[in-house]
């Protein structure tokens, strides 16, 4: 039987939280204003949903929450942490080798889906590290 995903819902320190888009992608923007002014009045409603992976905790919803949450001075929040059995962030693929949609489920076994149904799940790639 196949391993699954740890979900744990928790209080963590902001400042160990490494978002997946940059700060400047909302910062400025009226909704920015009006997220950070929503969450001094009412606090946060929804936990950021975060990713524990072997390079650290990964942000991957809620990182407009996460900018505005530090910018009104808040030093924790809930969150709702993922650990999966294995790192699906890192895989290693051989120099020069041409990545398939078929060759998706040996070097992405959890993006089985992706093959299953292509419209399913769309795929950014932060970094490749290529080894020789």
């Amino acid at each position: 039987m196949a391993e699954e995903k740890i979900i744990v819902f928790k209080t963590v320190e902001l400042s160990k939280l490494t978002p997946i888009i940059r700060k400047s992608e909302v910062e400025g923007r009226p909704f920015y204003e009006r997220l950070k002014e929503s969450l001094k009045k009412e606090g946060l409603k929804n936990p950021l949903l975060v990713e524990n992976r072997p390079t650290g905790l990964k942000v991957t919803v809620g990182c407009t929450r996460l900018f505005a949450l530090r910018d009104i001075g808040r030093k924790r929040a809930k969150a709702v942490i993922v650990t999966y059995p294995q790192d699906i962030g890192q895989v290693e693929i051989p120099t020069g080798k041409r990545i398939t949609v078929e060759d998706f489920p040996k070097y992405f076994p959890s993006l089985k889906r992706v093959v299953e149904n292509p419209g399913y799940l769309s795929v950014k790639l932060e970094h490749i590290h290529l080894k020789e």
